[in-house]
């Protein structure tokens, strides 16, 4: 453009001179202008992705290595990307590009692996890099029954709805309810086939509405089936057949008169329940030990707890796997076993003391028994197989990714046996068919 200077001389006429002068006025904001903004702008550019180089040096360090770097930064300024890398650039970081807004991030997991991925505005992935190559993980299959669980869930929700609805629950017992659970085991093997907690919650809307379940009073992240020790009540009897036949304290005819109250020590009174709910004017009269357990006679086991020591007690609560882990996969609650040494724990000073009072009440399930839902249907597990306990289990098996690969079997596991005579096993099966 500028060799046409030469031709504005002071010969040259006036119009001619406007004339040239808005021709290369014209040039200059045509060709001219636009080099200079891009060239400052690419210079800004260049700036922007220096410094942020330079930001993201160790950064680039820890996700993709030294010995990537190079191809890195070429696809980084192929992009025109300015990363803002955080202070000490491992977490999450955002960038945005300098002409298409795309977003590039770095993440690294706990096991040193990390990716950075470049995604536009919408969140769509573009590009990836990865420091260590992703695969597919395995799969595992679990013991449960879907079908089976459906049930158990939905039966929970209707249960607790009517339990604590005091048009429908006449009775008033349970209106405070809280929650409940349910367990289903395959008594040979151990594995569960349903394990239900309520209140639960929707797994689809976790996160929308993750602070309304946080702040349920009632709890529905809960898992009562595996994690809620509750006392075990009349279900420990079976427990204390099996330990006073054992021990020789009575045997599959012994009788003993059911008289209401039990009175042996003084200031202690404990109530057979159809004592009191007929106001004093009914027994059971003299049953057995099999009698006992279809009728879930108070006083018989208040008599019989009497007879035995408390380590006699305990030693077969144990050996059933109450108070014990019991082998699942998943996080469970131990509980507690009635004894000498609980009390101790849980309490301190005179509340701390055994009396044998305690030992009564701990013959009926109550006391300091606390077990879970798992635990006692484990228990009831053990009962049915004459002593045996299998580990409780979730895991059916782990195949490859593309189900091709047996990875592992899971095999039937016998957590504990404990020795039961042929008269306690009669006593107790007779007495639980009779309560069917």
């Amino acid at each position: 453009m500028y060799h046409y200077l030469h031709l504005l001389t002071r010969q040259t006429p006036i119009f001619l001179q406007v004339t040239l002068l808005m021709y290369l006025l014209a040039q200059y904001q045509e060709h001219l202008v636009p080099k200079l903004h891009s060239l400052k702008h690419r210079q800004k550019q260049e700036q922007v992705i220096t410094q942020s180089t330079r930001r993201i040096a160790s950064f680039q360090d820890a996700v993709i290595g030294n010995g990537n770097r190079a191809r890195f930064l070429t696809d980084y300024q192929h992009h025109g990307v300015a990363l803002l890398a955080d202070a000490n650039g491992s977490a999450m970081t955002r960038a945005k590009l300098l002409g298409n807004r795309r977003a590039l991030g770095g993440r690294q997991d706990a096991t040193g692996r990390a990716d950075l991925a470049v995604a536009d505005d919408d969140g769509t992935v573009v590009q990836q890099y990865y420091k260590k190559e992703p695969k597919a993980g395995n799969n595992v299959e679990t013991t449960i029954d879907i079908e089976l669980q459906a049930v158990a869930e939905d039966a929970l929700g209707r249960l607790m709805k009517d339990l604590t609805n005091p048009m429908v629950n006449t009775t008033q017992e349970g209106l405070d309810a809280e929650g409940d659970a349910v367990i289903v085991m395959d008594v040979k093997t151990g594995e569960v086939l349903a394990c239900a907690s309520y209140p639960t919650y929707d797994l689809s809307r976790f996160f929308q509405d993750y602070e309304i379940y946080a702040e349920d009073p009632y709890k529905p992240f809960y898992n009562r089936a595996l994690m809620a020790a509750y006392p075990p009540g009349s279900t420990y009897k079976m427990n204390m057949v099996v330990a006073s036949i054992n021990s020789g304290a009575i045997n599959t005819t012994t009788t003993i008169e059911d008289k209401g109250t039990f009175t042996k020590y003084k200031g202690f009174t404990a109530n057979c329940l159809i004592w009191t709910a007929s106001g004093g004017t009914q027994t059971h009269g003299s049953i057995n030990a099999a009698e006992a357990l279809m009728h879930s006679c108070n006083y018989f086991f208040y008599d019989i707890g009497d007879r035995l020591t408390m380590d006699q007690i305990d030693a077969v609560a144990k050996g059933f796997g109450l108070g014990e882990p019991t082998g699942a996969e998943l996080e469970t609650n131990i509980g507690y076993r009635a004894n000498e040494e609980t009390k101790k724990l849980l309490h301190t000073g005179v509340d701390s003391y055994w009396y044998m009072a305690d030992q009564i009440m701990a013959s009926i399930g109550q006391s300091e028994h606390r077990y879970t839902p798992i635990q006692l249907c484990s228990y009831v597990a053990a009962v049915a197989n004459k002593g045996t306990r299998y580990s409780a289990t979730f895991l059916k098996r782990v195949v490859s990714a593309d189900y091709r690969e047996l990875l592992l079997q899971n095999e039937t596991s016998v957590a504990s046996v404990m020795d039961i005579s042929d008269d306690a096993y009669l006593a107790y099966s007779e007495g639980m068919q009779l309560v069917t």
